[in-house]
């Protein structure tokens, strides 16, 4: 993969997947991939699943330089302190420090939120609009989502 401009890794996990991909900065998907998660095992046994999405990620597409990580979780999540809090699909991650272990891991500005959801809000006039959370990738969460391999 030839590289111009800054390149992110987003990772969407879920009860039974941990989906990773490549984007730009436009949010085009660049490349994908998933791998099991196993969630009714230990916290190391589910971020070992976290990793090794990351990891595939990262060796299919060698020389290209990942800017930052951003990871897609089930909540309770604290946007803040990356930590997943007590997620019903992920009952190994319970005060789970999900961005602080990618960090340690990868050593990238990390950055976490709970599984994108259409938020509905209000603007000035009223009407109803939908938006993303603030930190999310949409074409990335589309093109990662089940049913989409």
């Amino acid at each position: 993969m030839k590289q111009s401009e800054p390149i992110y890794l987003g990772i969407d996990i879920g009860g039974t997947k941990v989906a990773s991909g490549l984007v730009n900065g436009d949010g085009d998907v660049l490349y994908k991939t998933r791998v099991p998660m196993i969630s009714n095992r230990d916290a190391a046994t589910g971020f070992a699943a976290v990793r090794d999405a990351i990891d595939a990620t990262l060796a299919a597409n060698p020389g290209v330089t990942v800017a930052g990580i951003g990871i897609c979780s089930p909540g309770p999540l604290d946007p803040h302190t990356g930590v997943v809090t007590n997620p019903p699909n992920l009952p190994c991650w319970r005060g789970f420090p999900l961005a602080d272990e990618v960090v340690k891991a990868y050593g990238l500005p990390t950055r976490s939120t709970m599984t994108p959801t259409l938020q509905v809000s209000r603007n000035r006039s009223g009407e109803r609009r939908r938006a993303m959370t603030r930190f999310s990738m949409p074409r990335l969460e589309r093109e990662l989502a089940p049913g989409s391999f």
